[in-house]
């Protein structure tokens, strides 16, 4: 069964991963409790831990702004080793799912529009702010994925179930996208292919990864079982990141392309969620509980080593997009 977008969040956020959050209501603004705290030991994991943050503010430099992340309300920036943690948005409702776009000029992401999530976005310095859709579609928008010329994105559109839309930035609308022969295509996690000709999604299950190719082919790329989500594509587009949910366990995997092969690179026994890969492809940023409440933390994307905590926000933080 597709979950609704505030079950994914609800499912992610939660420590327990089993209670139910409805976000019928824009959540009160709070970045005046969301400042940084010293950072304790980890107690799991074996993460090293960076000196605090230096102190953040509104719109900070895009220099600084090198990881996106969510917390609780807004979006903020930080270099990738966690310092200049800085405020890049401003609201009084959620805000998920940050995603730098291919150029670096633009970042796209989810906020509350009249009681569901529509996709907004700004330039990196946080001017220029604006829905991606002209009007209110009264329809929730999910996790987007930018296409490899900016022109658009293609995200999760929820209608009686979660359909693969693309969004056209240009008009300001949204259609759906499909394979040959079908007006709509359920799927959750659409994400383009390096050059943008094929665009992979989960199919409704969880299980199976597939890619299709608009007014195209739709191939099956393999069949995992769990329950498999959050799709993050490597930059060389070889290999693809994503969630493995397991008995209520999630750890990040990664799959090689070329061979079908994939291993659990960030395992835990608590939630390991929100994979993002760096620049070069060596390292992964992802979101974990492991401290108590989510925060976002780095390791080697071969093995998961050398684990170092970026944030200990007192809200949590979620949802790290790695600019490249």
């Amino acid at each position: 069964m597709v979950r609704s977008l505030t079950e994914v969040i609800a499912r992610r956020r939660l420590a327990v991963y089993r209670r139910l959050l409805l976000l019928a209501v824009p959540a009160a603004l709070a970045g005046c409790q969301d400042g940084g705290e010293m950072l304790a030991p980890e107690s799991t994991g074996g993460a090293t831990a960076i000196p605090a943050a230096a102190p953040e503010g509104l719109l900070a430099a895009a220099s600084l702004d090198r990881i996106a992340f969510a917390t609780s309300n807004d979006i903020y920036g930080m270099s990738p080793t966690g310092a200049g943690q800085s405020r890049m948005t401003s609201y009084s409702g959620e805000e998920i799912y940050p995603i730098w776009s291919p150029d670096h000029g633009r970042i796209a992401f989810n906020r509350i529009r009249d009681g569901h999530f529509e996709l907004y976005l700004m330039k990196a310095d946080g001017t220029n702010g604006h829905w991606a859709l002209a009007k209110d579609a009264s329809v929730t928008v999910g996790r987007a994925s930018w296409a490899p010329d900016g022109k658009s994105l293609v995200a999760q559109i929820y209608l009686t179930s979660a359909y693969v839309g693309k969004i056209d930035l240009a008009s300001g609308q949204w259609t759906h996208l499909a394979p040959l022969g079908r007006y709509g295509l359920q799927g959750t996690y659409p994400m383009y292919s390096k050059d943008g000709t094929w665009i992979y999604y989960v199919a409704p299950g969880g299980k199976e990864l597939r890619r299709f190719q608009p007014n195209g082919s739709d191939v099956l790329v393999t069949t995992i079982e769990g329950s498999l989500s959050e799709l993050a594509l490597s930059p060389d587009g070889k290999k693809i990141a994503f969630v493995l949910n397991v008995l209520g366990n999630t750890d990040v995997c990664v799959l090689d392309l070329a061979t079908g092969d994939f291993k659990r690179v960030i395992k835990n026994s608590h939630q390991d969620v929100d994979p993002a890969w760096s620049p070069n492809g060596a390292r992964l940023a992802f979101a974990s509980d492991r401290s108590g409440k989510f925060q976002i933390y780095v390791a080697d994307s071969d093995d998961g080593g050398n684990l170092v905590k970026l944030t200990a926000r007192t809200n949590g933080a979620y949802d790290p997009s790695w600019y490249r």
